[in-house]
């Protein structure tokens, strides 16, 4: 994987997502920047996979009750975010049922 586009990745990871879910159209504003500037469809594969896989993880870990009880608040952002990367996937032409970790998909 380009350590550019794992930098770039980690850095939208870091500032939205481990940090909470306080601007999800800022996020997806920047991730959607980032996917412009960006050519190679692998490399635009690879940044959205990296921040999927962090979304999924840290969603599991608020559903798991490690977190405040917001009524739901959270989950519905986290389930936006997953919605619009699976459309920048489609637009790919990646499916998106066509699930994968970054290890899987490097093989």
């Amino acid at each position: 994987m380009n350590e550019y586009i794992k930098n770039k990745a980690n850095e939208l990871i870091d500032e939205h997502i481990k940090r909470g879910l306080w601007n999800t159209e800022e996020l997806l504003s920047k991730i959607s920047s980032q996917l412009y500037e960006i050519k190679s469809e692998r490399d635009k594969i690879d940044m959205i996979t990296l921040i999927l896989e962090a979304n999924e993880l840290r969603n599991i870990k608020q559903q798991s009750g490690n977190f405040n009880n917001d009524n739901g608040a959270t989950k519905v952002k986290y389930l936006e975010i997953n919605y619009f990367l699976h459309q920048e996937l489609e637009e790919i032409g990646v499916r998106p049922s066509d699930n994968f970790t970054s290890e899987e998909k490097e093989r």
